[in-house]
């Protein structure tokens, strides 16, 4: 069979043709096809050609009137608007399925074809018992080895507040703290399903499957499958569509350092989605101009991102090579893996995260001088707040200056400083020095010294550091002790976390040495198990140092 009569081929030659007829304007530069995954899937991916491609080149522009949207789909008077998270996640989901129902006769069919033609395999769908899934046992194997990762934070993250708001407006219970596959469960049971079942004009427009083998009635399996590629295809545009499918804006494929990004103004009126001054600018009541109060007047003038998004390269594209986006800048291969099924090989971003609450679990069982810690752990940080460039050469703290996720340890092994304060304020408390906020503070600026001072001494074997730290040692042996407790306590917290990690008794085996070669999932999840424990292991060891360097100059006094 030749390359242009193969199947896969012919669906990028509907693509492409689909393009054409809804002016989705592809530069010559580049190149769509498809790339096989070595299991029948695949998808389609973009390429340079022979020429090299300058930054701030626009490579692909996609006329708003293109992507499909809760606002643009069939059924768009039937389905609420949610601007962000699992709410809106789920009415795309919908404003799509409707558009895979409707087969040859939607308006997207050409797009709609070339996605893979399956459920997405994410681990949300691994543990579901459905013929289009299932893989031998392969995908409760993988999530037995997830267990206690931060995939499995992912995974099994619970309702946010995007889902209360669209739960409330579609008039249905909203239940707390299910995980996400029961919410998709239950959105298609008492809302999708009814919808598409009241309005089935809409979408039976022709008897039987369709080309992408979807049977045309609607079906759990297919709602599953259409949720599975917002999540791992969908971007959030502008304020009128919101989370969005965008014909060739997806087809870019992920990396940490993208060729490309999309180009869009979000700042467009929400109820009819222009850029320019609208009458809802006036109906809005509003005394400062709305929406185009902070905009320079020339961005109020008719311009290419009023009609179109753009995608345009961020630097130099080499000829012939795979050109990649990034679905976000900082992703973890956790979550990377939970939204989008796959890891990164190496991914400098992967961090482990611990609530404040799960910390003082291991170190403080009862929870009567909870209260006092968190309570002085907040006057610490304000402390550092001002006082950051303290740690601007550790090796073993990292200075983070947002609040989410804020107890962690990053790829290389460091605390965040949230996470060592925590250590800092428990060791003072058990100690009893917990006293004045000017105590705390002179007890936190001399533990911090004497830490920087013995990280310079083991990093440059410098003499005189080491001495300098003896003296501090020498005048108060209170801060040798605090810093050998948050050593410890470091050490602990990451023994635990590696204990309830991967599957039971599993912390002393080498997992590299047995990697299963056919079960893709479990590849997957034993790699980010191994990723994990490595950082926790790097993390040990180099509070283990410092310790002994500790101990040796306590012994050496």
């Amino acid at each position: 069979m030749s390359d242009e009569s193969k199947p896969t081929n012919n669906r990028v030659n509907v693509l492409l043709e689909w393009c054409a007829r809804n002016h989705v304007f592809i530069d010559p530069h580049i190149r769509i096809a498809f790339i096989e995954d070595g299991v029948g899937c695949g998808t389609v991916g973009v390429f340079s050609t022979e020429e090299f491609i300058p930054p701030n080149y626009t490579l692909v522009r996609i006329p708003k009137a293109a992507v499909l949207s809760v606002r643009s789909c069939s059924l768009s008077n039937y389905i609420p608007f949610s601007p962000y998270g699992v709410g809106a996640q789920l009415t795309l989901s919908l404003a799509l399925y409707v558009e895979i129902l409707r087969g040859t006769q939607s308006r997207w069919h050409g797009y709609i074809q070339s996605l893979p033609t399956g459920i997405v395999d994410l681990p949300m769908f691994w543990r579901l018992d459905t013929t289009d899934i299932s893989k031998d046992g392969d995908g409760r194997e993988a999530l037995a080895w997830l267990r206690g990762t931060e995939a499995n934070k992912v995974i099994n993250a619970t309702s946010d507040d995007s889902l209360t708001t669209l739960v409330r407006s579609i008039g249905l219970p909203f239940y707390f703290r299910i995980r996400i596959e029961e919410e998709i469960n239950r959105f298609y049971r008492d809302f999708a399903e009814p919808v598409l079942l009241q309005h089935v004009d809409v979408w039976r427009c022709s008897p039987g499957a369709d080309s992408s083998g979807i049977e045309s009635m609607p079906t759990l399996t297919g709602f599953y499958r259409a949720f599975s590629l917002v999540s791992s295809r969908a971007f959030l545009v502008d304020a009128f569509h919101g989370l969005s499918m965008v014909p060739i804006a997806d087809a870019f494929n992920h990396i940490v350092e993208n060729h490309v990004h999309l180009e869009s103004d979000y700042n467009v009126c929400p109820e009819c989605g222009s850029l320019q001054e609208c009458p809802h600018d006036v109906e809005d009541g509003s005394q400062d101009g709305g929406r185009l109060a902070s905009k320079p007047k020339e961005n109020t003038l008719v311009d290419n991102h009023d009609i179109f998004y753009d995608m345009v390269s961020n630097i130099g594209i080499p000829p012939d090579s795979e050109i990649y986006n990034t679905y976000g800048e900082d992703l973890t291969n956790a979550q990377l893996l939970g939204q989008y099924g796959f890891i990164l090989d190496v991914n400098d971003y992967d961090r482990l995260s611990w609530t404040s609450g799960e910390i003082l679990q291991v170190l403080m069982p009862g929870r009567s001088s909870r209260p006092q810690v968190l309570a002085y752990l907040t006057d610490v940080l304000s402390w550092f707040a001002r006082n950051q460039t303290l740690i601007g050469q550790s090796r073993l703290i990292f200075y983070k200056s947002s609040l989410e996720d804020c107890f962690l340890i990053n790829g290389e092994g460091s605390l965040s400083h949230q996470l060592w304060s925590l250590y800092f304020v428990v060791s003072l408390y058990r100690r009893q020095l917990l006293t004045t906020n000017n105590d705390l503070q002179r007890m936190l600026q001399a533990v911090l010294n004497y830490q920087m001072t013995l990280e310079a001494g083991l990093d440059d074997e410098d003499d005189n550091s080491i001495s300098l730290a003896s003296s501090i040692r020498l005048s108060d042996p209170r801060v040798r002790d605090v810093l050998y407790d948050i050593g410890e306590m470091c050490m602990a917290v990451c023994l635990q976390r590696k204990l309830n990690s991967g599957k039971p008794r599993s912390h002393a085996l080498d997992l590299s040495s047995d990697l299963p070669e056919n079960a893709v999932r479990t590849q997957l999840a034993l790699s980010l198990l191994i990723s994990e424990r490595s950082i926790l292991d790097s993390c040990s060891s180099a509070w283990a140092d410092l310790l002994n360097a500790v101990k040796s100059l306590s012994e050496d006094g």
